[in-house]
């Protein structure tokens, strides 16, 4: 049985915003008996069932892109022990404890403006993090509930994909560390803003129909990448953004628990 809440879009904001803002925390909030997916103009609180094919058809093959940081990995706080480290060597403002919650509110420009980061400069920055990221990124955690989804994902016969700004190879040595390396492609975007001509580069290579494939990410950025490329974007909750500023974004979708991808229409 579903209960939907039908709102006016220029409410429909805040109630998203309600519902979901909660402070941050390493893992997704377990949502396996309620979901509430942030959908279009509609915020949809049902509970979760297996969807049903219809006799005599088969599920379609999914095509899912993740995203990396703050997605399937925890790494906000190896992110923030780089940045903080090397501040001074690129002349570029300390992110104290006070200015994270206000970060979270921001797109990647946005912060980048307000840290001193030119774009001119933000390459040089860029690689340095990439740097360090390889020295402990295999140490980081996945989000709770990950291992699992990707096992069932891949039984469904789902197509998985990363593309990430991260390093590729730390990235699989990750995967492989939790037992989760169940990707069919690992895609390393250099640049922090490329991630659209990373798709789209995949989608061709891959012969992928845009209607059955999903991004699924953490950040603003993410969203105007799958928007660019053309397909939906899955928000997850519990990542680098907080859910009241993806809101302000209108995702296609809003997870609250990795499990919900497991309910995606076939």
């Amino acid at each position: 049985m579903t209960t939907a809440l039908r709102v006016a879009p220029e409410k429909n904001l805040f109630i998203v915003a309600h519902h979901l803002f909660r402070t941050r925390t390493t893992k997704p909030h377990d949502s396996r008996r309620e979901q509430s997916i942030f959908r279009g103009n509609r915020l949809k609180i049902e509970t979760l069932t297996e969807p049903k094919v219809p006799h005599g058809r088969t599920r379609r093959c999914m095509n899912l892109i993740f995203d990396f940081d703050g997605t399937l990995a925890d790494t906000f706080s190896l992110y923030l022990k780089v940045m903080r480290s090397i501040h001074r060597e690129y002349g570029f403002k300390y992110i104290s404890d006070e200015h994270i919650a206000r970060y979270q509110q921001m797109s990647g420009r946005e912060i980048f403006r307000d840290l001193g980061i030119s774009m001119l400069h933000l390459p040089r920055v860029v690689r340095r993090v990439r740097k360090e990221f390889k020295k402990e990124l295999n140490t980081q955690q996945m989000f709770s509930g990950w291992p699992e989804v990707l096992i069932s994902l891949k039984a469904r016969e789902c197509r998985l994909y990363i593309v990430s700004s991260n390093s590729g190879a730390s990235i699989s040595r990750l995967m492989e560390n939790h037992d989760a390396n169940h990707f069919e492609k690992i895609i390393s975007e250099p640049r922090i803003f490329g991630k659209a001509r990373s798709i789209r580069k995949l989608m061709k290579q891959r012969n992928m129909d845009p209607r059955h494939t999903y991004y699924i990410g953490d950040e603003l950025r993410d969203i105007d990448a799958a928007r660019r490329s053309g397909i939906a974007i899955i928000s997850v909750s519990w990542g680098y953004n907080c859910p009241k500023t993806l809101a302000t974004r209108q995702p296609d979708f809003m997870i609250n628990h990795p499990s919900e991808l497991l309910f995606l229409p076939p």
